[in-house]
């Protein structure tokens, strides 16, 4: 998709297209210069873009590996078995990613709307 920003409505309906779990892959954003200089306008189209297609994937994964390790690293080996360590600890850090993930996506959605916010008043 691609989202052409040249008035404060063009901004309202890309950002009617922000939502939590289900945002759209932009390809391509384009601000029509304003008030904002051509440098500006290029670092917000290239934030915009970045939000829109910020699935969480990065906190989601980090989470999984520090709490898998956090967690294989607390058991004492010589009590139990080796797989049995594995197996919980990728119990307990599956859903931790999860839960990173959904974070960092609401994160994002907030941050969508506040880039979009700074346009609007940067630019009209």
């Amino acid at each position: 998709m691609n989202i052409s920003i040249s008035s404060p409505n063009d901004i309202e309906v890309a950002a009617s297209l922000n939502s939590w779990l289900n945002r759209p892959t932009v390809r391509k954003i384009n601000i029509s210069q304003n008030k904002l200089n051509q440098e500006a306008c290029r670092h917000f189209e290239k934030r915009i873009k970045y939000l829109f297609n910020d699935c969480g994937c990065a906190w989601g994964s980090l989470v999984f590996i520090v709490t898998f390790f956090a967690v294989f690293t607390s058991y004492d080996f010589g009590t139990t078995t080796l797989w049995k360590e594995l197996v919980i600890s990728f119990i307990i850090a599956v859903p931790s990613a999860f839960i990173a993930k959904l974070i960092a996506l609401r994160w994002s959605y907030h941050r969508l709307f506040a880039t979009l916010d700074k346009v609007k008043k940067a630019n009209w």
